[in-house]
Protein backbone atom coordinates (compact mmCIF):
# COMPACT_ATOMS: atom_id res chain seq x y z
CA UNK A 1 0.00 0.00 0.00
CA UNK A 2 1.13 3.47 -1.11
CA UNK A 3 1.01 6.64 1.38
CA UNK A 4 1.92 9.95 0.17
CA UNK A 5 2.47 12.30 3.15
CA UNK A 6 2.33 16.14 2.64
CA UNK A 7 3.33 17.99 5.03
CA UNK A 8 6.04 21.43 4.90
CA UNK A 9 8.09 20.57 8.07
CA UNK A 10 11.32 17.71 6.94
CA UNK A 11 11.44 16.31 10.50
CA UNK A 12 7.46 15.32 10.36
CA UNK A 13 8.04 14.12 7.12
CA UNK A 14 10.51 12.52 7.92
CA UNK A 15 9.20 10.83 11.11
CA UNK A 16 5.99 10.16 9.45
CA UNK A 17 7.65 8.11 6.63
CA UNK A 18 9.93 6.36 9.34
CA UNK A 19 6.65 5.35 11.36
CA UNK A 20 4.58 3.94 7.64
CA UNK A 21 7.59 2.19 6.96
CA UNK A 22 7.46 0.52 10.31
CA UNK A 23 4.08 -0.45 9.50
CA UNK A 24 4.97 -2.03 6.27
CA UNK A 25 3.69 0.58 4.40
CA UNK A 26 5.39 2.44 1.63
CA UNK A 27 5.68 5.85 1.86
CA UNK A 28 5.85 8.84 -0.50
CA UNK A 29 6.32 13.20 0.68
CA UNK A 30 5.94 15.77 -0.83
CA UNK A 31 6.50 19.50 1.11
CA UNK A 32 3.32 21.24 -0.86
CA UNK A 33 0.15 20.25 -2.12
CA UNK A 34 1.79 21.19 -5.70
CA UNK A 35 4.14 18.60 -5.15
CA UNK A 36 1.83 15.94 -3.86
CA UNK A 37 -0.59 16.41 -6.69
CA UNK A 38 2.58 16.16 -9.04
CA UNK A 39 3.70 12.72 -7.02
CA UNK A 40 -0.07 11.28 -7.19
CA UNK A 41 -0.25 12.19 -10.65
CA UNK A 42 2.85 10.21 -10.92
CA UNK A 43 1.56 7.15 -8.66
CA UNK A 44 -2.13 7.34 -7.30
CA UNK A 45 -1.89 6.83 -3.61
CA UNK A 46 -4.31 4.23 -1.55
CA UNK A 47 -4.63 7.07 1.23
CA UNK A 48 -3.21 10.61 1.71
CA UNK A 49 -1.90 12.38 4.89
CA UNK A 50 -1.77 16.07 4.90
CA UNK A 51 -0.66 18.63 7.63
CA UNK A 52 -3.40 21.54 7.65
CA UNK A 53 -0.91 24.38 8.29
CA UNK A 54 1.59 24.76 5.04
CA UNK A 55 2.93 27.79 3.81
CA UNK A 56 0.84 28.97 0.64
CA UNK A 57 -1.45 26.43 -0.21
CA UNK A 58 -2.83 25.04 3.25
CA UNK A 59 -4.37 21.48 4.07
CA UNK A 60 -8.22 22.46 3.65
CA UNK A 61 -7.47 23.78 0.37
CA UNK A 62 -5.33 21.12 -0.69
CA UNK A 63 -7.85 18.72 0.12
CA UNK A 64 -10.77 20.88 -2.19
CA UNK A 65 -8.12 20.44 -4.65
CA UNK A 66 -7.36 16.53 -4.60
CA UNK A 67 -11.43 16.04 -4.66
CA UNK A 68 -11.41 18.29 -7.29
CA UNK A 69 -10.21 15.64 -9.54
CA UNK A 70 -12.11 12.83 -10.40
CA UNK A 71 -8.91 10.05 -9.71
CA UNK A 72 -8.63 11.18 -6.15
CA UNK A 73 -11.71 12.00 -5.08
CA UNK A 74 -11.88 8.31 -3.68
CA UNK A 75 -9.00 8.26 -1.91
CA UNK A 76 -8.88 9.05 1.68
CA UNK A 77 -7.35 11.80 3.49
CA UNK A 78 -5.99 11.97 7.05
CA UNK A 79 -5.48 15.52 8.07
CA UNK A 80 -2.72 15.88 10.34
CA UNK A 81 -2.10 18.83 12.72
CA UNK A 82 -1.42 20.93 15.92
CA UNK A 83 -4.78 21.99 15.44
CA UNK A 84 -6.89 20.15 16.83
CA UNK A 85 -10.40 21.92 17.70
CA UNK A 86 -13.91 20.65 16.78
CA UNK A 87 -14.01 23.50 14.56
CA UNK A 88 -10.42 22.38 13.06
CA UNK A 89 -11.97 18.94 12.68
CA UNK A 90 -15.26 20.46 10.98
CA UNK A 91 -13.72 22.63 8.59
CA UNK A 92 -11.02 19.46 7.61
CA UNK A 93 -14.49 17.55 6.59
CA UNK A 94 -16.30 20.18 5.15
CA UNK A 95 -13.21 20.84 2.78
CA UNK A 96 -12.92 16.61 2.07
CA UNK A 97 -11.05 14.91 4.67
CA UNK A 98 -12.02 11.61 5.87
CA UNK A 99 -10.62 11.85 8.92
CA UNK A 100 -8.40 13.67 11.49
CA UNK A 101 -5.68 13.07 13.76
CA UNK A 102 -4.35 15.61 16.25
CA UNK A 103 -0.20 16.03 16.43
CA UNK A 104 1.86 15.01 18.27
CA UNK A 105 0.98 11.28 17.29
CA UNK A 106 2.02 8.18 18.92
CA UNK A 107 2.59 4.53 16.95
CA UNK A 108 -0.96 3.34 18.78
CA UNK A 109 -3.11 6.04 17.55
CA UNK A 110 -1.59 6.49 14.16
CA UNK A 111 -1.76 2.41 13.80
CA UNK A 112 -5.39 2.33 14.48
CA UNK A 113 -6.18 5.28 11.88
CA UNK A 114 -4.62 3.68 8.67
CA UNK A 115 -6.03 0.89 9.59
CA UNK A 116 -9.31 2.49 9.18
CA UNK A 117 -8.53 3.17 5.80
CA UNK A 118 -6.04 0.92 4.57
CA UNK A 119 -6.44 -2.82 4.65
Amino acid sequence: MYVLHIDDEPPIRSMVADMLEALGYEAGSASSVAEGLKLAGERKPDLIIMDVMMPGVDGYEGCRRFRAIEAFREVPILMLSALGSRQDQERARQAGANDFLVKPIGMAAFKAKLEQFVR
